[in-house]
């Protein structure tokens, strides 16, 4: 019971804390649509938390180096990049970008895996294997399978799950914070 109320706590400063940092760059109008808060952007306020809950090896950054986050398809996102884009985690900015075949996956430290083109996906975390790259994706057995994080929903809302040994293999080590909110998953077949 107590870690159950401890979990929800952790959970829901997260929750807050993202919809503060996305909402201290939300413009407001007089003709605003609404105040609702979309999926996107709340998942864009997690890959900023997951960013700052996760520690790469100091050899995966030159030095002042900037945070690179890698998306597939950031037009679902809409406007809710352009909210963690620039901001300083750790010391160092966080630079959201588009993936491409031309990507250089050795400067890369988040690769946001949301396409439905699975061979493309396929094709990407091949490229990341066992390289201090945090994988995160949105669909059903993405973690077990492939990555690391995977958003999914529950109860209409936004959960996540970690496959802490697939982060561990690659040299990753996640917070006890971040772990505490996650389903932890397994690799679904040895690797």
């Amino acid at each position: 019971m107590i870690a159950s109320d401890c979990r929800a706590k952790i959970f829901f400063i997260i929750l807050l804390q993202t919809i503060l940092l996305l909402s201290a760059d939300a413009t407001t109008s007089v003709h605003a649509q609404s105040t609702k808060i979309t999926e996107y952007y709340i998942k864009a306020g997690f890959l900023a938390n997951f960013a700052r809950l996760v520690e790469w090896p100091r050899d995966h950054f030159e030095k002042n180096s900037t945070l690179f986050l890698c998306v597939m398809d950031p037009t679902v996102f809409g406007k809710s990049l352009n909210a963690i884009n620039g901001k300083k985690i750790h010391g160092r900015k966080l630079s959201v970008t588009t993936c491409s075949k031309k990507t250089d996956f050795s400067r890369l430290h988040i690769l946001f895996l949301n396409s439905p083109d699975k061979s493309l996906r396929k094709n990407l975390i091949a490229q990341c294997r066992e390289k201090p790259i945090l994988t995160i994706g949105e669909s059903p057995g993405f973690a077990q399978n492939e990555g690391m994080i995977n958003f999914y929903t529950e109860k209409k809302r936004i959960r996540f799950e970690i496959n802490r040994q697939r982060a561990e293999k690659a040299g990753l080590k996640i917070s006890s914070r971040l772990l505490k909110l996650a389903k932890i998953v397994s690799n679904s077949k040895q690797e």
